[in-house]
């Protein structure tokens, strides 16, 4: 019987390995590479946010002397756009708030207070003057507060993302807001919109205690989507 023609065996087939080595140095330098990308895209975005909420410091301050029904004439000193991020906002309710005017626009405080209190603060003061640059301040706003009034200039920053921060040495809770050359009107987002609401909803299920909210006390337990999203805004 014939046979067809049978190959020599040499044993099992034998397959090169494939070396993951340079595919995983590849991934990597590309991943290396993508984040150095995000950091520096989001370097630019931080550095053109601080360019544009910065206002230039006022000429020197007139000489007279401040009540706590009257805005400080020495300006404090201006913070990074993010320094109130870890700050629990207050509710509108409880924010001490005034409107003053630096810029040439006449009533521009008188409409941003109703716009406020339009959005629920409740507890603003009669608008004036801006005793520190008359209406120089060729930016569009500040907002101006002293260490009692941190949580309430948290809550106006989701309002008016748009502005400087400036902390000084008030000794009450009263926040100003300083309207600029630049200020056209403000502009809440879908997202500070909400957050004012359940900071109101809050409010409601916790009555105010004498001297307003208290740090060792019961706080506002607010989304940080929500917050992230009030100032994720293009100034």
């Amino acid at each position: 019987m014939a046979s067809g023609n049978v190959w020599p065996s040499n044993g099992p087939q034998r397959y090169r390995k494939r070396r993951p080595l340079p595919a995983f140095i590849l991934i990597l330098v590309l991943g290396i590479a993508a984040t150095m990308v995000w950091l520096n895209v989001m370097s630019t975005e931080r550095e053109a946010t601080a360019n544009a909420t910065h206002c230039d410091p006022p000429g020197p301050a007139p000489a007279q002397k401040t009540t706590p029904s009257t805005p400080p004439t020495t300006l404090g000193k201006a913070l990074d756009y993010t320094s109130l991020d870890r700050t629990v906002p207050a509710p509108p309710r409880q924010v001490l708030v005034r409107v003053v005017n630096a810029s040439t626009t006449k009533g521009a405080a008188r409409i941003v207070t109703e716009s406020l209190r339009q959005l629920g603060f409740e507890q603003v003061a009669k608008p004036t003057n801006d005793p520190l640059y008359g209406n120089t301040m060729t930016c569009r706003s500040q907002i101006r507060f002293g260490p009692q009034g941190t949580a309430a200039a948290r809550t106006l920053s989701l309002v008016e993302p748009c502005a400087q921060l400036v902390r000084d040495e008030r000794k009450d809770a009263t926040v100003d807001v300083a309207i600029g050359e630049d200020f056209d009107t403000l502009r809440p987002n879908s997202s500070a919109r909400s957050a004012l609401e359940k900071l109101e909803q809050w409010a409601e299920e916790h009555p105010e205690t004498k001297g307003g909210l208290q740090a060792n006390g019961p706080q506002p337990e607010i989304d940080g989507a929500l917050l992230t999203g009030a100032r994720d805004v293009r100034c």
